[in-house]
């Protein structure tokens, strides 16, 4: 084939240790999330354009979603942004 079709590869799978149950997952040395099921099966995984602080592993809350598109300091458009608060 002259033009052959990229295949799909498999999602990293969700780190270990990352608790159980229904959860957000983030990764700062991949740039990845993942969105976990109750039943801790994977729903969706994508890449993530990280912010300038890497938070210290640990819970945290969503505590603000932001859904509106905007422009980063940088230029580039911003499709959704989640500002996450520190879980006691």
């Amino acid at each position: 084939d002259a033009h052959p079709t990229p295949k799909e590869t498999a999602p990293a799978p969700v780190p270990e240790g990352s608790g159980t149950g229904r959860r957000v997952v983030y990764s700062v040395g991949q740039d990845r999330v993942w969105l976990v099921d109750a039943s801790d099966a994977t729903r969706r995984s994508f890449k993530v354009w990280p912010g300038t602080v890497d938070p210290a592993p640990g819970k945290y809350s969503v505590g603000t979603r932001r859904q509106d598109p905007t422009t980063g300091s940088d230029g580039v458009r911003i499709e959704q942004i989640m500002y996450f608060t520190q879980a006691d």
